[in-house]
């Protein structure tokens, strides 16, 4: 996962975001540049020093408003982290089960083709039947196609995940896991679940985060019809007299009242809070149904591990000892390794869907991957 941070292009230009944004909120706080001016002439020699003033609070409300951009920055950056998280963990089950469907496949090759010799040697005995034969070579055949296919699965995930991690297309991928176990190891808790979403989610953040920088800036448009002040020191010499002078200015605020300016920044201010409940129920949706999902996926390979895939293992078993004895049908045997195999398919399928709705949910909460 690490890896995958590093080299993902699109975290790399929102990392620059974040230095970009922490760049401007430095500037925002600079304070503004003092004037110098020199005037020369045969009778007078003057030099000028001017200072604009900034109205009480404008530089502090310029800053906040700045510093609250670098947090909606790392607020964006902490939901793309979440959502390249949840694609790479995804794509790393996905490849776990496509290596456990190749091993079950395998071994149903091979059952298959010993069913297809038994079937053979029978029917040139003389007591064995053509029929059989021929099932015998489609189940084989059919054997040999479920294979190939799960291989290619396994090699579209692969791809994908070397893609996101910037590898040789060409290069091995080891990857070590079990579907079986479980990646969240506490309690769960609908309310629970809710509570940690509002306060963690990086979307939810990150609306929180932009609606404090619509605040600061209703401030700082309300400053902006304040004036600034500005004084100006001189001194010289005059028609040979030493001179001295100081003058001070400020605009009038007669026109430009800047009435405009803060109804805008107030209305984008009552936007943002309505944006930050439309996030909110948007969350409360999306963590109800990853918390149902997540759950019947949990019983659905529940009911596979304790009654229906031991079952079908034991079925298949009997089919091929009564086989063996001459008491069981080819067509009865083929039928019951069939279930077997579909059985143990749908089972890991049930594991792979329940580990995705898992991370769906850590996702919908915005926990972090373990």
């Amino acid at each position: 996962m690490a890896t995958t941070r590093q080299v993902s292009p699109k975290l790399q230009s929102l990392e620059h975001l974040i230095e970009a944004k922490q760049s401007a909120a430095q500037q925002a706080n600079v304070p503004l540049n003092p004037s110098l001016g020199v005037s020369a002439g045969n009778r007078v020699q003057t030099l000028k020093i001017g200072q604009e003033l900034e109205y009480s609070g404008k530089r502090a409300a310029r800053s906040n408003a700045a510093l609250a951009e670098v947090e909606i920055a790392k607020s964006e950056f902490a939901a793309a982290v979440l959502e390249l998280e949840q694609g790479v963990t995804k794509l790393f089950y996905d490849i776990l089960w496509a290596k456990k469907n190749i091993e079950l496949l395998q071994d149903n090759l091979k059952i298959t083709e010993k069913f297809l010799g038994a079937a053979s040697y029978k029917f040139n005995q003389g007591f064995g039947s053509k029929l059989d034969v021929i099932k015998g070579q489609v189940e084989v055949a059919r054997a040999k196609r479920l294979l190939k296919s799960a291989e290619q699965a396994r090699l579209i995930s692969e791809s994908q995940l070397k893609t996101l991690l910037k590898m040789n297309p060409a290069s091995r991928l080891d990857l070590r896991g079990d579907l079986s176990q479980p990646n969240l190891h506490v309690a769960i808790r609908l309310d629970s679940l809710l509570l940690a979403a509002e306060q963690h989610h990086p979307a939810m953040q990150l609306e929180k985060n932009k609606l404090k920088a619509a605040a600061y800036l209703v401030t700082v448009a309300q400053l902006s019809a304040k004036p600034n002040f500005g004084f100006e020191l001189s001194g010289g010499i005059d028609d040979h007299e030493p001179t001295a002078e100081l003058s001070l200015s400020f605009p009038l605020a007669l026109r430009d009242t800047k009435k405009g300016a803060q109804a805008e920044a107030q209305f984008q201010q009552k936007s943002q809070e309505y944006r930050v409940e439309a996030i909110r129920n948007n969350i409360t949706q999306q963590v109800t149904a990853a918390f149902l999902d997540f759950q019947t996926a949990t019983e659905a390979a529940r009911l596979f591990e304790d009654v229906l895939l031991r079952e079908a293992k034991e079925a298949a078993e009997t089919a091929q000892k009564a086989f063996e004895s001459g008491g069981f049908r080819f067509l009865d045997l083929v039928d019951a390794q069939r279930t077997y195999l579909e059985a143990s398919l749908e089972y890991y399928e049930n594991l792979r869907a329940l580990r995705h709705a898992e991370v769906d949910l850590q996702a919908a909460v915005g926990m972090p991957m373990l």
